[in-house]
């Protein structure tokens, strides 16, 4: 489980990487802002920049669908500078209710070897999913989709895979650097399995109707398979369709076979 710092961190990333993506877009917009008049049910756009007042005409035009993104853009970015200072102070005054990490900060009277006589219930303890791990910083900025367990993935189809983990209570890590023979790898997914207390990897190809790009999902899972990755026993492949689609249910019943 996971607490509300963790989730904040996140969060915070997350927020940070869209203010990167956000700024690129405003420099490709025009300075300015707009102002709309109604005058007997019509609409008349004007224009306001460097202390001009210029009239844009009553129709959507390029230039004012452009100003109206730029205001969108520099509004989110003010929102973004807010809650930045909001997180940033939540997680400088944070207190962790971690049981090791409160006894840690006791004085020495309270440092006992175990706190295994603690009831099960109070337990914090991290699981192996929660642990620090080296993540790919591979395109940040794609990181747009948030799943239940509160992390960010590339694609709505990779929402559906880590919800269906997380959901089973299945622990796993998404985007670990993984040396895979002389190549590094980040895999969409590492699971471990509570079966067999083994780390396995879910690969999720999208676009294999694209050419390229299935050249060179092809080519990665013969480079699994060439180090000794065993399909649906040490790895499991999965797909959208050739329309960008995925069945969750058919996708169910494969993580339960692949994992449980």
């Amino acid at each position: 489980m996971f607490d509300i710092k963790y989730i904040l961190e996140q969060e915070l990333r997350y927020q940070k990487n869209m203010e990167q993506v956000y700024l690129g877009e405003l420099k490709n917009l025009p300075e300015g802002s707009l102002s709309l008049l109604n005058i007997k049910g019509k609409d008349y756009f004007y224009k306001y920049a460097a202390g001009e007042r210029t009239y844009l005409g009553g129709r959507k035009s390029k230039e004012i669908e452009d100003l109206q993104a730029r205001k969108i853009i520099s509004t989110c970015l003010k929102r973004i500078k807010h809650n930045q200072v909001l997180m940033e102070k939540v997680l400088e005054k944070y207190q962790s209710i971690d049981l090791e990490n409160v006894r840690l900060s006791l004085s020495r009277a309270y440092q006992r070897d175990s706190i295994d006589v603690l009831t099960a219930s109070t337990k914090t303890n991290k699981n192996w999913g929660d642990q620090d791990y080296q993540r790919s910083t591979l395109h940040p900025e794609a990181l747009v989709h948030r799943t239940l367990k509160g992390d960010f993935v590339r694609s709505k189809s990779e929402v559906i895979i880590a919800n269906t983990l997380y959901m089973k209570g299945l622990e796993y890590r998404s985007e670990e650097l993984t040396k895979v023979g002389s190549h590094i790898f980040a895999p969409d997914f590492k699971i471990l399995a509570p079966s067999t207390n083994k780390v396995k990897i879910l690969e999720h190809f999208g676009m294999m109707n694209n050419p390229e790009y299935r050249e060179k999902a092809l080519k990665k899972m013969s480079t699994y398979i060439e180090n000794g990755y065993r399909p649906y026993e040490d790895i499991l492949f999965t797909f959208d369709d050739l329309n960008g689609n995925i069945d969750a249910m058919n996708l169910e019943l494969l993580i339960t076979s692949f994992c449980m």
